[in-house]
Formats: structure tokens, sequence, C-alpha cells
């Protein structure tokens, strides 16, 4: 003996709905962490970090804290170049950085050198303005 169960309308629309937004839900980013330090191992607090991806050139950039450390949380899934600068130091690079989904991407304590000690200074110059009063004289 067959029956026949039927649903209501509403009921199915409500499954409907539920059952396919359940289906984008899987975890497509991850993040990127480390520390910064400089050539003594003293932390470089306001060191930029800049995250750009090696397939787009999608770019992320954060300020290292305190503490000399860096995390950039919601990054998209795929392999990255890791840029880090501070003023009056060098600059650290890793390449092939691995995102993975749902996981936060270590790239350990880098090390900044010293910088490049030249610095550019743009003078600009010119006639001076007098101000004064002219009168006749009688």
């Amino acid at each position: 003996m067959n029956r026949i169960i039927k649903i209501p309308p509403s009921i199915t629309l409500l499954l409907a709905i539920c059952g396919s937004a359940s289906l984008g839900q899987g975890i497509i980013t991850g993040g990127i962490s480390g520390s910064v330090v400089d050539q003594t191992d003293a932390v470089v607090c306001g060191a930029t970090t800049k995250v750009v991806s090696e397939s787009n050139g999608t770019t992320f950039q954060v300020v290292s804290n305190a503490e000399g450390q860096f995390q950039i949380p919601d990054v998209p899934i795929g392999s990255y170049v890791v840029t880090i600068t501070a003023s009056g130091l060098g600059q650290a690079t890793v390449s092939h950085v691995q995102v993975v989904a749902g996981h936060l991407t270590s790239i350990g304590k880098q090390s900044l050198g010293l910088g490049d000690a030249r610095q550019t200074v743009e003078v600009f110059a010119g006639a001076a303005l007098v101000f004064g009063r002219v009168g006749v004289v009688d």
C-alpha cells in the first residue's frame, strides 16, 4: 500500500531556502601572522606588513602592535608574498606563504636589519616677501 504525504507549500519553501543556504557555508579564508624584530632582537612596533596575492594581486596591510606582532585575518585561500618594512630599518620578504582555509599561517619571527642610510631632503627657496607702508612725503 502506497501512502502519499502532502507537505504544505510553506514548509517546502522553507526547506528549499535553508537547504540551499547551508551548501555555500564552507570556510574559504584563513589568516597570516608573525612578529617583527630588529637586528638586536628588539620588537619593532609600527612595522608595516603588506600581503599580496601571487595569483591576482589582492593586497592586505596591517601594522605591528606594541609587542611587534601582527595578524591578518580573513585572507582568501591561496599563495601570498609578505613584505615587512619599518622606518629606519630594512625589509623582510617571505614568498609563497600558503593560506589554508580555517587556519592561521604563521611566518614566525622576521628580523629587519639596518635600513638604507641615504635620505633625501628637499629645500625650496625663493625671494622673501617684504611688506611695508608706502607713503607720500610732503
